[in-house]
């Protein structure tokens, strides 16, 4: 019985090993021998800017680590940022590398995403601390780590265009909120761009309010309201007004500050409509459901929900389910007939669904 459990135990200790990928050491960690640097970058002042991003920053060179035995394990390229406490792995090499080449973008990536910085405006000078660290196996936290000593040096880092901006007023609260924002758009850099249902309930009416657009999600960043002059933006202008309430379409130029609002005005298409694919009929908006509508007569055929003359920025075509809408979806199939047609949208979701009433 003995020896059954004796072997039992050898074979699950032998499997767990495999399993792990982790193979025994040959003697403690005390014989166990960590990467150094050999090569890196000086201790010395960078600035990175927009024109160098995609250059070299350097060339990390370092001795292979030794743990006693052939096994398999890798290295972690890893930066902290003094004053920080989160560290972020920048690169992962191989078992085989003993080097590897780190573009200036890479440095701005990581330190920007340990600092929280999301506002060019608030870029700093950072001490910044990098050092290749190995381990056995998938890095497991009860796998053995040695790390090099660490590279030190300063920089500026370059943080580009912030992929979002936040729109806070009268529309939602005046608060800040993953659903309101403005876009970048990387094909054309320095323009954000999204729509939105702009319209607040005050004293028993329904108006379009103003808003403010913010680099943060709160209003510690720079808040820019109206400039001088119509279509501007100014860091310490007043509140930008909406005008009517409706669904517009914002446009911002961040290098310019400009900024353009375009109503939406949605209309029915198609070869079931009665300006069939040339142009779409247009839909009379209700302000206080946030939905469009229209009694006309279909013939058989298709239609689609299109706004603004423009398939590449409103294009409404049938959901998964009836009465559900998706962006580029197909055509609607319908019968011939007088029809209440209602294209209704939920500002909260910015999803839209619609209803075929025979009239």
């Amino acid at each position: 019985m003995k020896k059954l459990l004796i072997l039992a135990v050898i074979a699950f200790s032998i499997f767990s090993c495999n399993n792990d990928k982790e193979l025994a050491q040959i003697g403690g960690e005390n014989t166990w021998i960590g990467p150094e640097l050999i090569n890196g970058p000086e201790d010395k002042y960078y600035e990175f800017t927009e024109e160098t991003q995609e250059d070299e920053f350097s060339t990390l060179e370092w001795s292979a680590a030794d743990y006693g035995k052939a096994t398999e394990y890798k290295y972690n390229v890893i930066a902290s940022v003094e004053g920080y406490d989160t560290e972020e792995v920048i690169t992962v090499a191989s078992s085989s590398a003993t080097s590897t080449v780190l573009l200036e973008k890479e440095i701005s990536k990581t330190v920007n995403t340990i600092t929280g910085v999301v506002d060019p405006s608030k870029l700093e000078t950072v001490r910044v601390a990098i050092r290749v660290e190995s381990y056995i196996g998938d890095g497991h936290d009860n796998s053995p780590k040695l790390s090099t000593s660490l590279a030190n040096f300063d920089v500026l880092p370059y943080l580009g265009y912030q992929p979002t901006l936040w729109l806070a007023g009268n529309f939602n609260g005046w608060s800040h909120n993953d659903a309101d924002v403005i876009s970048h758009n990387d094909e054309a850099p320095g323009n954000y761009v999204n729509s939105f249902w702009m319209a607040a309930e005050e004293e028993g009416q329904i108006i379009g309010g103003n808003f403010k657009i913010s680099t943060d999600k709160s209003w510690d960043g720079t808040n820019y309201g109206v400039g001088d002059t119509e279509g501007t933006l100014s860091a310490s202008g007043g509140d930008i007004p909406v005008g009517n309430p409706n669904q517009y379409q914002l446009k911002v130029n961040i290098d310019e500050l400009t900024y353009e609002m375009i109503p939406v005005e949605w209309g029915i298409i198609g070869d079931a409509t009665p300006d069939g694919w040339n142009d779409e009929t247009k839909m009379t908006l209700d302000p206080a459901t946030s939905s469009w509508s229209i009694e006309t007569t279909l013939t058989s055929g298709e239609m689609k929900f299109r706004a603004n003359h423009s398939w590449d920025d409103f294009n409404l075509g049938a959901g998964e389910a009836e009465g559900e809408l998706s962006e580029g979806g197909p055509n609607i199939q319908v019968s011939a007939g007088n029809y209440k047609i209602t294209l209704i949208l939920d500002p909260s979701k910015g999803s839209y669904k619609y209803t075929m009433e025979a009239i």
